[in-house]
């Protein structure tokens, strides 16, 4: 916008005369650009006029207002024009503000009025877009009257008047400068700071900027303001959040150490002498049998077979043994294979499941000694070329290879062996042929001191109650898999599949979980970092940092640090933002407080939404979260990684079944073939790799199960931070409170209505899929508001620099999963408590959220997935033509696409908001039927597959909300703002709170909310015209407070949108052309700066 230029009354000596004649020659120039742009425009672009305010000594320029045309000059349409000349001539009414600073209110101010031709407008030049003066007039500031006034000053003109033309005027609205909204007025709220937030800078200053629009008379101005102030709620809730789940991390973090444990005793080849038996086992030889004297080569291969598992373990694999002749002496001294292994003691009293075949070889009773060791399993492989030896299906005739088997029970060995070794024979067979004999020696010790097995249960972990998985509300599925790591025992499947599972063992193995403990730990460290970072800097924040170069802990998280991992627990760029309207009489100002007219007409009103970016967990990524665990990819936001989470639930279960037929068919044929089978031999490759199997899954869906919980705990910081920031901003609005709202919140719940403005496509589809997640999961959160006294409870985490609250608790409690509860206490200064907190929410009142989210994507990726999307379709129907999709330079950002998760979110929000519907106003439906029915669409297995067949719903769709449902269900493939219009329309006439968010809050968010905070002045005044609405949003989008936000996010006061992008935007939502910040690459313009895209 080309501004008023100031006067330099300073000449110099020779350059003076050069600039006179430069002057004039430009001046012949632009009276020649502007006849060439009159001829151009043809009367089509109207002249606009602005009011700039300077001091009159120096010609500073303090402030200017827009730019608006004035009346009658726009000639192109001759019908029009004599309609203009017919009609009385109207005022120019300007909306924007000039301020005056406080450091000039004792001196006097020159006016001018500017105004620049229309036509000029056609010409790109800047010089030829000039302003021309006008009139001027002096305003003396002592004379202003303090509040609300009126002053008609006459201004002196540079044209002459005739006398049939009356003086020109300028009429003055005098407000104060109302930056700081005072407590307890229209537009204050309970999140706001109070001054020692900003001078600690805690938080920074509100933005703010104030409107005049016209009301229903003539000689009525609507005074609306409009502020975003930061809320002092988001840090302290992030601390406090974070705190339990660092306390949680660090449970899960010690339960998952013994675990590991467990699965370490568990090994053969782990040495523990205080409650492990430890097996030395020496080879010596092998004597074949008279009768085998064909002997030329023997290899040995011994495993363990467990008592508590079918599987065998395998302590030597094809190891050369020495042939001892059947008549010579018996060798002494020690094996040629020597081996060591440590056999747990197992016993049912220590939570072992002994095999049924070997109870039964005792009787079904365990022996005396109150333990098993198992048996070892020797198989040695002989090559013979005597007794007519050879294989008959060799084709050069080599020896034929023979297989001679034992066992030996460990139990019979147990400290029976001498300091010297003893050397025994073992019968070696071929089927039910002795063959031969093995030469051993063996020996047993059994823990220190120890005869019996402890009393203690070592192989016992630590309970998994109240870890993470369980803080953030995640069920466990991974059913029949031991050891048992953030789950308890469930009997959910048939007695058999468990029965069967037991008997195979564990499926963890210690590489997985010494990787896994790392993964933990890393996180409980970061959490306790985290929570203590948090707590620091509530007290001492970070001074003198550019808001945009914030990387430290504040109630304000600029969206430039989306990836700095520290502040994952607080919501980006979170601003509560307001606009007020009061109403002014212009004729009469000072009696509008008393005057019944006005006053019945215009009783003043408040509008509040939170503005936010997404929250979403953008600094651990949206990848592949299985990187160096498995060669399976699982990525994107938390509803696709939950989803595939299952996927990887399901897929064990079929592992797990592959593996029981597997098995269950090999003991069945191995039976037949040779008796009392218990055990699958380790070489058994098919067996293995359905074993292998059922590992892989267990190691995935663990892996998969804790991303997600510590995602959650991170993004669930985040949307708690924005649903007490609009709760407490609602709970303020005194019109809310008179109407008898809280009392429907105590009994309904609150409902936080999200309003999304992602693209289902790449990195915005992760983003959809963390914030779905985040906001469903406020439904555990129970609100209570108590009188805070000195001092503050154990674990809570003090509110400073707010007038009124002083603390946040956060508990957990409840049951485990899903069925968590999450209770915010909020200690409130008891003298506003018993003032002016409703009497529904008083006396430990709780008020639970109900949380929704509509999300449309309204950007040109969006636009894009919608085409690529019509064109796979007609493709598939023999259609042709292809699409593409705009990088921003983001990496990763053209991605996946899935835009049947916008029709799904939405669905699933509009049937939430129809229960909430039913509940506050009935349609001959029992209110227990209702509350049932708001309870079934937020549970955890609710399917969003039937928003085709609408019979299927709970309960029928409230007439209130028809109009919302037809948008949805006709929204697949479209880009349908009017689901968002509407949405936030029911929810405020619902009492809800909302909150608009896109990826950082500042430019999608902008457009969405002027839009909402004009349509809510439109229908204030009775004006619901939309070219009306979309102008005052034209104005605030220009001169609001959005602009500003966006430097303070990223440096530069614009929005980051190029010209292309605006052609693909719903007309509703398009920006305002010179706030753009162009072409973008790599998330910077191409000749520098800090736009990010």
């Amino acid at each position: 916008m080309p501004q008023p230029t100031t006067t330099n009354n300073k000449k110099g000596f020779g350059m003076g005369f050069l600039k006179k004649v430069a002057a004039r020659t430009t001046d012949t120039l632009e009276r020649g650009m502007q006849g060439l742009a009159v001829r151009m425009d043809q009367g089509k672009n109207a002249d606009l006029v602005r009011v700039a305010i300077y001091d009159p000594t120096t010609n500073e320029l303090l402030g200017v207002t827009e730019r608006l045309p004035v009346p009658g000059t726009n000639n192109g349409d001759n019908t029009q024009q004599q309609q203009q000349q017919q009609a009385p001539t109207k005022d120019i009414r300007f909306e924007v503000p000039v301020w005056i600073p406080g450091s000039r209110r004792q001196q006097s101010l020159l006016l001018k009025v500017w105004i620049q031709s229309g036509a000029s407008l056609v010409l790109q030049s800047a010089k030829s877009a000039k302003n021309y003066l006008l009139g001027s007039a002096i305003v003396n500031c002592q004379a202003l009257s303090e509040g609300v006034t009126a002053v008609a000053l006459t201004m002196t003109t540079t044209t002459p008047q005739t006398q049939q033309q009356p003086q020109p005027q300028l009429q003055l609205c005098i407000l104060p400068d109302p930056k700081f909204s005072p407590i307890l007025t229209r537009g204050w709220a309970l999140t706001d700071p109070d001054m020692s937030g900003y001078s600690s800078t805690l938080n920074y200053l509100p933005l703010d900027q104030s409107y005049i629009f016209p009301g229903k008379q003539p000689n009525h101005w609507l005074i609306a303001h409009e502020r975003a102030t930061e809320s002092t709620i988001p840090l302290p809730i992030a601390a406090a959040m974070t705190q339990l789940a660092a306390n949680a991390c660090t449970k899960s973090l010690d339960h998952a150490k013994s675990v590991a444990r467990i699965l370490r005793n568990n090994r053969h080849d782990y040495k523990d002498p205080m409650h492990k038996a430890t097996c030395n086992i020496g080879l010596v030889g092998v004597v074949p049998s008279p009768n085998r004297s064909g002997v030329t080569a023997a290899n040995i291969s011994l495993a363990w077979r467990r008592p508590d598992s079918m599987f065998e373990f395998e302590i030597a694999v094809n190891e050369s043994l020495p042939i001892v002749p059947s008549n010579g002496p018996t060798p002494g001294g020690f094996g040629s294979v020597k081996r060591t292994f440590y056999p747990k003691l197992c016993s049912p009293d220590r939570g072992d499941h002994i095999l049924p075949g070997i109870l039964q070889a005792y009787g079904g009773k365990m022996p005396s000694s109150g333990y098993l060791l198992g048996g070892v399993y020797f198989c040695v492989a002989v090559q013979t070329t005597g007794f007519g030896g050879i294989d008959p299906t060799s084709p050069d005739g080599a020896p034929a290879i023979e297989l001679w088997e034992t066992v030996l029970g460990l139990e019979a060995f147990v400290n029976k062996s001498t300091t010297t070794p003893t050397t025994i024979q073992v019968p070696l067979r071929k089927g039910i042929d002795d063959v031969g004999h093995l030469l051993l020696q063996i020996q047993v010790t059994l823990p220190e001191g120890q005869q019996q097995p402890a009393n203690g249960n070592y192989m016992a972990t630590l309970p998994a109650t109240d870890g993470l998985i369980s803080l953030v509300g995640m069920d466990s599925l991974s059913d029949g898999v031991k050891p048992y790591l953030d789950s308890m025992p469930s009997m959910t499947g048939t007695a058999l599949r468990h029965q069967q599972l037991n008997t195979m063992g564990y499926f963890f193995t210690t590489q997985y979980m010494d990787q896994h403990l790392a993964l933990r730990q890393s996180a409980c460290d970061a959490f306790q970092e985290r929570a203590r970072r948090y707590k620091h800097a509530l007290f001492q924040p970070e001074k003198d940092a550019p808001p945009h170069t914030l990387r430290t802990p504040k109630n304000f998280r600029p969206s430039s640090s989306r990836i700095t991992t520290l502040l994952s627990g607080i919501p980006f760029n979170c601003h509560i933002a307001s606009l007020n309207i009061n109403v002014m009489d212009a004729i009469h100002p000072k009696a509008t407080s008393s005057s019944a007219t006005a006053a019945s007409e215009y009783p003043g009103a408040s509008f509040h939404n939170i503005t936010c970016g997404a929250p979403a967990d953008h600094a651990r990524g949206f990848g592949n979260i299985l990187t160096n665990v498995s060669h399976k990819n699982v990525s994107g936001g938390l509803r696709r990684l939950e989803a595939q989470r299952s996927e990887c639930a399901a897929q064990l279960q079929q592992a797990q079944s592959m593996l029981i037929a597997g098995v269950g068919q090999y003991l069945t044929h191995a039976r037949k073939a040779g008796g009392a089978v218990n055990h699958v031999p380790a070489r058994h490759a098919e067996i293995q790799q359905l074993r292998w199997k059922v590992f892989e899954g267990v190691h995935n869906l663990h892996h998969v199960t804790w991303m997600c919980g510590v995602r959650r705990a991170n993004v669930f910081s985040q949307s708690l931070g924005l649903a007490l920031s609009s709760f407490l901003a609602s709970l303020s609005d005194k019109n809310k409170c008179a109407a008898g709202w809280p009392d429907l919140w105590a009994r309904h719940g609150f409902m936080v209505c999200f309003e999304g403005l992602l693209s289902a496509v790449g990195k915005e589809l992760g983003m959809i899929e963390d914030a779905s997640v985040a906001i469903a999961m406020l439904r555990m959160v129970h609100i209570v508001l108590v009188p805070a006294d000195n001092g503050i409870p154990e674990g809570a985490v003090k509110i400073p620099s707010s007038p009124y609250l002083r603390w946040t608790n956060l508990t957990a409690s409840g049951g485990e999963g899903s069925a968590r509860k999450f209770v915010v206490q909020i200690g409130i200064d008891r003298g506003y408590y018993l003032e002016r907190i409703p009497a529904p929410l008083q006396n430990n009142a709780s008020v639970r959220l109900y949380p929704i989210l509509f999300e449309v994507g309204v950007d040109i990726r969006q636009a894009g997935s919608n085409l690529i999307k019509k064109n796979q379709n007609n493709q598939s129907s023999g259609g042709g033509g292809s699409g593409s999709i705009v990088d921003d330079g983001e990496e990763d950002d053209v991605g996946i696409v899935d835009d049947d998760v916008l029709v799904a979110l939405n669905y699933e929000a509009m049937r939430k908001m129809n229960c909430y519907a039913h509940a506050l106003s009935p349609q001959q439906i029992s209110l227990d039927n209702v509350h049932a029915a708001m309870e079934r669409v937020f549970s955890p297995d609710q399917s969003t597959s039937n928003f085709n067949n609408p019979d299927k719903d709970q309960l029928p769709i409230h007439p209130s909300l028809v109009a919302l449902h037809s948008h949805i269900m006709s929204s697949a493939g479209k880009m349908s703002h009017s689901i968002l219009d509407e949405a936030a329309t029911i929810a405020q006439q619902l009492g809800g709170g909302g909150l608009v968010f896109c990826k950082s809050g500042k430019d999608r968010t902008a457009m969405h909310l002027t839009y909402k905070q004009c349509q809510f002045a439109g229908r204030y005044r009775g004006n619901t015209d939309n070219q009306a609405i979309l102008r005052d949003a034209h104005l605030l989008r220009l001169h609001g407070t959005r602009l500003p936000i966006c430097e303070k996010n990223v440096g530069q006061a614009l929005y980051a949108f190029n010209s292309l992008q605006v052609k693909f935007m719903p007309e509703n939502l398009k920006p305002p052309p010179n706030t753009l910040a162009g072409f973008l690459k790599g998330g910077e313009i191409f000749k520098g700066g800090g736009i990010e895209s």
